[in-house]
C-alpha cells in the first residue's frame, strides 16, 4: 500500500507553465506514492485478515489479486491528499474506479520489481560485505516507526491503534521494508538517469521567454484601524519623517510590502494604482479604514537567466522524472499479465 501526500522538490510550475495539469497531478502522485513513511493510512487500513475473506477480486497483476477492499483504501488515500491533487481527480465515477485500479497496478508492479531486484542482487554478490549492504537495514525501518509513533502521546497509544485497526507491527515492518525497496528501485531506474545540463536550461529559458516575465509589483506601506484618527496621525508622522523613521515609530501598526497588484485585494490594488511614488492615502475597505503609502513601483521585467535557472531546472527535472517513470512502468506492464475482471475498472 501507499502512503500520504509529500510535498515535491520546489518549483513554480505556475509561472513557467511548462508541465500541464495532468502532469503535475502525476508528478504529485509519484512523489506521494513512492517517497512517503506511510503514516496515518496505514493506521487506517482494516484488518487485512477479514477484509480480504469477503473482499471481491477485481483484477489480477501475475498471482497477485487486486481486491475491491484495495480499491476503497486507495480511495482513502485520495481523501487525504491536497485540494491541488484531489481537484485534478477524474468526476465521472467510472473514469474514478479506472483511475484507482491504474495506479493499484503500478504500485504492484513496481513493489515486486523492487523486491526480485533486490533479491537478485543479493544473489549474484559473492561479497559477503557488499551482500549486506544490500539489504534494508533494520534500524531504518525502526527509524520510520519512531517518525509514526512521534505522532502519537506515547508508544503504548501508537501500538494501541495499531491492535484497533488490526495492523501488526511485524505487517507494519514489511510495508516500510517494500517503500524502502521502491525507492532503491526508484532510484536506480528513474533519478539516477535524470541529467539535467546548463544547455537544457538555456534552451528551456530561450523557448519560454514569453513565460519569463515578472509582473509589475507595488513596495508600499500598509496600516488598518478602526480608528481613522490614529492612521492620520501616523500619515502626518510619515510624511514629516519618512518611512524609516515612521516604521520604527509605529512598528506595530505599519507593516512593508511588495506584491503584485493581481495578488492583493481588489479595495488594496485600486488604491494603489491611484497613488504616485511618495504619496499616500487614507480609505475605508470592507468597513475598515486603511492607510497606503507607496514607496515604489518595480516596473514589469524579463526575470535574467541566473535568477530564473533554480525554477527552470527544479521544473525540467520534475518533468524528465515523470517522463522516465513512466517508461519503466510501461516496461514493467509490458512484461506483466495483467487481467481486468470487474467491468466496472475496464
Amino acid at each position: 500500500m501507499v502512503g500520504l501526500s509529500v510535498n515535491p522538490p520546489a518549483a513554480d510550475l505556475e509561472r513557467l507553465k511548462m508541465v500541464n495539469a495532468k502532469k503535475r497531478l502525476q508528478i504529485k502522485r509519484y512523489l506521494t506514492v513512492f517517497f512517503r513513511v506511510l503514516g496515518l493510512v496505514l493506521l487506517f487500513m482494516p484488518c487485512r485478515v477479514y477484509a480480504d475473506a469477503i473482499a471481491k477480486i477485481i483484477a489480477k497483476v501475475n498471482d497477485r489479486a487486486i481486491t475491491s477492499q484495495d480499491a476503497r483504501d486507495y480511495r482513502i488515500i485520495l481523501e487525504y491528499q491536497p485540494p491541488e491533487v484531489k481537484d485534478q481527480l477524474p468526476k465521472d465515477e467510472k473514469e474514478l474506479k479506472k483511475y484507482i485500479l491504474s495506479h493499484i497496478v503500478d504500485d504492484q508492479l513496481t513493489i515486486d520489481a523492487a523486491k526480485r531486484e533486490r533479491e537478485e542482487a543479493i544473489k549474484n554478490e559473492k561479497d559477503e560485505k557488499r551482500k549486506k549492504s544490500l539489504e534494508i537495514p533494520p534500524e531504518e525501518i525502526e527509524k520510520r516507526i519512531d517518525e509514526i509513533t512521534a505522532g502519537y502521546p506515547s508508544r503504548v497509544e501508537f501500538e494501541k491503534s495499531l491492535v484497533d485497526k488490526g495492523i501488526s507491527l511485524t505487517i507494519l515492518r514489511e510495508r516500510i521494508k517494500e517503500q524502502l525497496l521502491v525507492r532503491d528501485a526508484i532510484d536506480m531506474h528513474v533519478r539516477y538517469n535524470i541529467n539535467i545540463s546548463p544547455q537544457k536550461i538555456i534552451d528551456a529559458y530561450n523557448a519560454n521567454l514569453k513565460e519569463m516575465i515578472a509582473p509589475l509589483k507595488y513596495v508600499f506601506l500598509l496600516a488598518k484601524n478602526a480608528d481613522k484618527n490614529i492612521l492620520t496621525a501616523i500619515a502626518a508622522f510619515l510624511k514629516e519623517n519618512g518611512e524609516e523613521k515612521s516604521i520604527d515609530k509605529y512598528k506595530n501598526e505599519l507593516v512593508k510590502l511588495e506584491s503584485p497588484a493581481n495578488e492583493l485585494k481588489e479595495g488594496i490594488s485600486g488604491m494603489l494604482v491611484k497613488l504616485k511614488e511618495g504619496e499616500l492615502a487614507i480609505q475605508k475597505i470592507e468597513g475598515i479604514d486603511y492607510l497606503i503609502y507607496l514607496s515604489k513601483i518595480i516596473p514589469e521585467r524579463v526575470v535574467p537567466l541566473e535568477e530564473a535557472r533554480e525554477k527552470i531546472a527544479n521544473m525540467l527535472w520534475q518533468r524528465e522524472y515523470v517522463e522516465k517513470l513512466d517508461a519503466w512502468l510501461k516496461e514493467l506492464k509490458e512484461n506483466a499479465v495483467i487481467n481486468i475482471l470487474d467491468d466496472e475498472y475496464r
